[in-house]
């Protein structure tokens, strides 16, 4: 699979648990039928991470990817909040895309520190990893810190090779066992969410069958930029046509009845 092969993949099934998730909010259709839509949708988190990493190896401009990931994670918060909550503005979450900038930071963050001829900034380049991940977890950003130490641990392994790829299992297993963890720590029971996470195994799949190549690019420069921004438009685009379909589910249902 190319890495646009694995994009389109995880924007499917981040679709699918996002309808799953609607269904559940406003208690449309049955709850096994929702259940099964977001265990799937548990695919998508662990895929973003991965072609984040991937990226920033690849990348000719890092800044750039930023620039595109923080303007993304800023359009994407409204389309987040009404889907997520209802309202317009929720400051109890933030978007995906402000973990996934979040992580893009602290890889790039430990990539100029092992560079560096430094030896202090080596020993202290976790400084700002732990500042990084304790932002994801103040701002409450999806998937939180475990979403940014998901991109490092992404980053540490290699992909080069499909024997290589195999240690990707551990790492799935890890971000699997948030919940988990969380419930030990607080010495509360372990929910069943908790552990339908661990479906995110699955993952290991489409990163096995990674060839490493970029896939199809357009010979135009429109059909390349449309190609380079369809990820970055999805996300939000897709979140507020579920809203309005789903909050306006009875009308929406009487058109086509």
């Amino acid at each position: 699979m190319t890495s646009h092969a694995i994009r389109l993949f995880a924007c499917i099934t981040m679709l699918i648990d996002h309808i799953g998730y609607c269904m559940q909010a406003y208690r449309i259709g049955d709850t096994e039928t929702a259940d099964i839509l977001r265990l799937v949708g548990r695919l998508a988190m662990p895929l973003f991470a991965f072609l984040i990493a991937e990226g920033f190896k690849k990348t000719h401009n890092v800044f750039l990817y930023m620039l595109r990931l923080f303007l993304a994670a800023l359009v994407s918060e409204i389309p987040f909040d009404l889907m997520s909550s209802g309202r317009m503005t929720n400051h109890g979450s933030q978007n995906v895309m402000f973990t996934l900038l979040l992580g893009l930071l602290a890889i790039w963050t430990v990539d100029l520190a092992a560079k560096s001829k430094s030896k202090h900034l080596k020993c202290y380049a976790f400084i700002p990893v732990l500042l990084l991940c304790y932002g994801a977890h103040r701002l409450s950003t999806d998937y939180g810190f475990f979403g940014v130490l998901l991109i490092l641990l992404f980053y540490f392994l290699d992909s080069s090779s499909l024997e290589n790829r195999v240690w990707y299992l551990p790492a799935l297993a890890i971000f699997a066992s948030r919940y988990v963890l969380m419930a030990y720590w607080n010495g509360s029971a372990i929910l069943p969410w908790g552990t339908a996470q661990f479906s995110v195994i699955f993952c290991i799949i489409p990163i096995l069958l990674y060839n490493g190549k970029k896939g199809y690019t357009p010979k135009s420069k429109i059909g390349r930029f449309m190609q380079k921004s369809g990820f970055y438009l999805f996300y939000p685009a897709h979140m507020t046509v579920l809203y309005f379909i789903f909050r306006y589910w009875d009308k929406v249902v009487s058109i086509f009845a």
